[in-house]
């Protein structure tokens, strides 16, 4: 009974914890931000890793490098063992290993080697010293909503030339328009599309949501700070079949 009670209790925290130390991170940017402000030092603000922090891509970066070295080792080992012991089991696996391990490298290689991942697009055009450099200076304040729903659980920053929105890092003047869909004859849902002036996408993960109208017009006025025009309920004019998407991953 003890030991179900740590595992409910282990799960609860785990569950919690990365949106209370999102929140926490948040809130400590807003308030050095403030501070600054107040003391004209906004000139030596650069929270751009910070705001990396917001969704831990730093830690994700030195787990998945952990995996893949975890793999490389027993690949390697595996060599070793199906010589002095060539069973099966032990080709099967060093097969395995060899293939996750060859296989993976180039994609996990190029995940940790981009610089900042909380910069949709513009981390693939601009360099650590540009994105650093284009942060600089900027001060950011906390987006208050009325919304229970988005009060809790959709920290936003805004800055005179950039919005966090949800751990991402958008440009306001980068942007030259944004899809807003909330709505489907199937079922209610949110996607955001932000379409860049060198014509790349972002695609936001899909999120299900009961409809409701304070939501949807608070989100719709953050976007309207982010970008001037801002398309609603489009989804049947949205050709992207000869544009270049990229997504995120919603798991990593």
């Amino acid at each position: 009974m003890m030991y179900g009670i740590i595992a409910v209790a282990l799960i609860f925290i785990l569950a919690n914890l990365p949106q209370y130390i999102r929140k926490q991170l948040t809130e400590k940017i807003a308030d050095e931000s403030s501070k600054a402000k107040e003391n004209l030092q906004t000139s030596q603000l650069n929270f751009l890793t910070k705001i990396e922090w917001l969704r831990f891509f730093p830690l994700k970066k030195i787990l998945l490098g952990v995996i893949w070295l975890f793999c490389l080792f027993y690949a390697v080992r595996g060599v070793f063992m199906t010589i002095n012991d060539p069973r099966g089991i032990f080709i099967f696996l060093t097969v395995l290993f060899w293939l996750i391990t060859i296989f993976t490298a180039r994609k996990i290689w190029r995940y940790i080697k981009l610089s900042y991942h909380c910069v949709p697009v513009l981390n693939h055009i601009k360099t650590k010293e540009e994105l650093k450099e284009s942060l600089q200076g900027e001060c950011f304040e906390k987006v208050l909503f009325e919304h229970n729903i988005l009060r809790k659980y959709f920290p936003v920053l805004i800055s005179e030339n950039w919005v966090v929105m949800n751990g991402r890092l958008f440009p306001r003047h980068g942007v030259e328009k944004i899809y807003y869909l909330h709505e489907s004859p199937v079922w209610n849902y949110e996607q955001i599309r932000f379409i860049y002036f060198n014509g790349e996408e972002y695609l936001s993960p899909s999120d299900k949501q009961t409809a409701d109208e304070l939501r949807q017009t608070e989100i719709s006025n953050l976007l309207h700070k982010i970008c001037p025009v801002v398309i609603e309920k489009a989804e049947q004019k949205t050709n992207t079949s000869n544009k270049k998407i990229n997504l995120l991953f919603t798991g990593i």
